[in-house]
């Protein structure tokens, strides 16, 4: 499962900057941005049930999917480290887990991926 990032989980996207690199995104096109956003409320809704942030449930889901998996969570902002180290004091029982995985099914989100949009566009070069 890919866990969605650049917003979906702080719910804070609502429209994208001219500017901002997500215009390339067809994630976070218009027709895709708000249902992407409100398809992952109920992540939001479950990280303040449990009284985390929604990166941290998304690092802890991340961190209860095996011991081959690390998390690599990047920021630009100092408090958001002692956040994402939080996550490692987060247990999530079988049932909030089956939840999650319930919720973030691989490909529920709306819109394709900018690998498949690289891939369009590589395929096209290659035929012109």
């Amino acid at each position: 499962m890919k866990i969605p990032r650049s917003g979906f989980l702080t719910g804070t996207v609502d429209r994208l900057d001219e500017n901002d690199f997500r215009q390339n995104n067809p994630r976070y096109s218009s027709e895709n941005l708000t249902s992407n956003r409100d398809r992952f409320a109920s992540l939001m809704a479950l990280a303040e049930k449990l009284a985390i942030t929604p990166a941290q449930l998304a690092l802890t889901w991340l961190l209860h999917q095996g011991n081959d998996i690390f998390p690599i969570p990047v920021t630009r902002k100092p408090d958001r480290i002692d956040e994402n180290i939080g996550s490692l004091e987060v247990k999530l029982d079988a049932d909030t887990l089956d939840y999650i995985n319930e919720i973030a099914k691989p490909g529920v989100a709306q819109g394709g991926t900018l690998v498949a949009m690289e891939e369009k566009c590589k395929r096209a070069r290659v035929q012109s």
